[in-house]
């Protein structure tokens, strides 16, 4: 008696948690956008970046992205923030100047570059200076070496320290494996001396090309009070960090940007100058603003120029660049794929065991894949399901009460044959 009594629950209990969890599918219709993912190679890891999209109705902190298979089961995947992986691969080498001397009135300075692993090559993106003269600017050569005795022309640029107007650093070309760096600074009659040179390493300026988009937003343009203010509309969220300004004149004015809480409150984010000094021997300019070290994703924010007591500038176009997630799944679960984003509800990101052992996965090949269009479910198939959602509970409950009863009928019966 007992055991059959035992096994009549355990079907009981099987029945009823088969009829009331949700299953995968039924929690995917929580999302309101899909996208196809098409998969190339063979790759056991595949990867690919976030578009407009996917940023306009994804939830800000991409919380609700998912990856699901053709079985309908999620896919586990991890995000590369491109400002992440800036951080993380940022280093630098500091140098000892070997050898300075002047030669037709130009001034060369020679650098050894100090190697943090002699087992490991030195890599540089950028040439950092210390320039103690004040108010100068020079056009300088720059050369590499890889034992101090032949050198390699690189490239030529400018440094220049006019009042509160400063480039004391150059961008390479390329990422370099210069041991040696010489800065020549022709024509040194005002004897601009170097006291100081670093070199630094990006893998973000390796891959920038991929972790960067360009766009343009809508924007209108008013002048009140001795300030100029262009109020920004990014309604697809992206991350901007870098905002370049077109204006031909020449000037030098300090700028703010700041994000729109409501319509008498802002949050300042950066401030700086920007300037265009043309002459004929003077030439300097900047009309980017830079929010690398503090992107801003928010859909309204506003740049404000001050103008103090001249006239308006005139900004004939603006350009924004933002930075692209990367997102790298495990491609050997599943034939076919697709991307769900736009969940509300979804507050918390997936925590899946690829994240702990992405550095490795970031140092191997990846299959490459691309997004497909977006597809949004119809208001139809929501009012349709959330309608069959809503009549679920009461069908489980029901099934409950006549799960129940079957069992008392069925132990009343049992009792009976045992009397009898």
């Amino acid at each position: 008696m007992k055991k059959v009594l035992l096994v009549l629950v355990l079907l009981s209990f099987i029945f009823v948690r088969n009829t009331c969890f949700a299953t995968t599918d039924e929690l995917l219709e929580n999302w309101s956008f899909t996208k196809d993912i098409a998969v190339s190679g063979n790759d056991l890891y595949a990867s690919f970046y976030l578009d407009k999209d996917v940023y306009k109705n994804a939830n800000s902190d991409l919380s609700d992205l998912r990856i699901v298979n053709e079985e309908g089961k999620f896919v586990p995947y991890y995000i590369v923030k491109a400002n992440e992986d800036m951080k993380l691969h940022e280093s630098y080498y500091a140098s000892n100047k070997i050898f300075e001397f002047e030669k037709d009135n130009a001034t060369y300075f020679d650098y050894k570059i100090v190697k943090t692993d002699n087992n490991l090559d030195v890599l540089g993106s950028s040439l950092r200076f210390t320039i103690s003269t004040e108010n100068f600017m020079k056009n300088i050569d720059i050369y590499g070496s890889f034992d101090g005795v032949e050198w390699d022309y690189i490239q030529s640029d400018k440094i220049y320290k006019i009042d509160n107007i400063i480039k004391e650093e150059v961008f390479l070309k390329d990422i370099l494996r210069y041991e040696y760096y010489r800065i020549k600074i022709p024509n040194n009659l005002e004897a601009v001396s170097i006291k100081d040179l670093k070199l630094l390493y990006s893998k973000y300026a390796l891959s920038k090309n991929t972790f960067e988009g360009k766009t343009r937003l809508s924007y209108s343009i008013e002048t009140k009070d001795s300030q100029t203010t262009i109020k920004i509309n990014n309604d697809s969220r992206l991350s901007i960090i870098d905002i370049y300004l077109s204006i031909k004149e020449n000037f030098n004015r300090q700028y703010l940007v700041q994000s729109v809480i409501s319509e008498s409150s802002n949050n300042l984010i950066s401030s700086g100058n920007i300037y265009n000094m043309q002459f004929k021997e003077l030439s300097a300019v900047n009309t980017s603003i830079s929010l690398i070290n503090r992107p801003i994703k928010e859909q309204a924010f506003e740049i404000v120029i001050l103008n103090k007591d001249d006239v308006e500038l005139t900004i004939d176009n603006i350009e924004f660049t933002y930075q692209i997630d990367k997102i790298v799944f495990d491609s050997s679960k599943g034939n076919s794929f697709k991307l769900y984003f736009g969940n509300i509800n979804s507050e918390k990101s997936p925590q899946y065991d690829i994240e702990t052992y992405k550095t490795h996965i970031e140092g191997e090949a990846q299959g490459f894949c691309v997004l497909g269009d977006i597809t949004e479910l119809t208001s139809y198939n929501k009012e349709d399901r959330n309608s069959e959602l809503n009549m679920k509970p009461i069908f489980n409950i029901l099934l409950v009460i006549v799960s129940l009863i079957l069992i008392i009928i069925i132990l009343c019966r049992l009792k009976k044959t045992r009397d009898f």
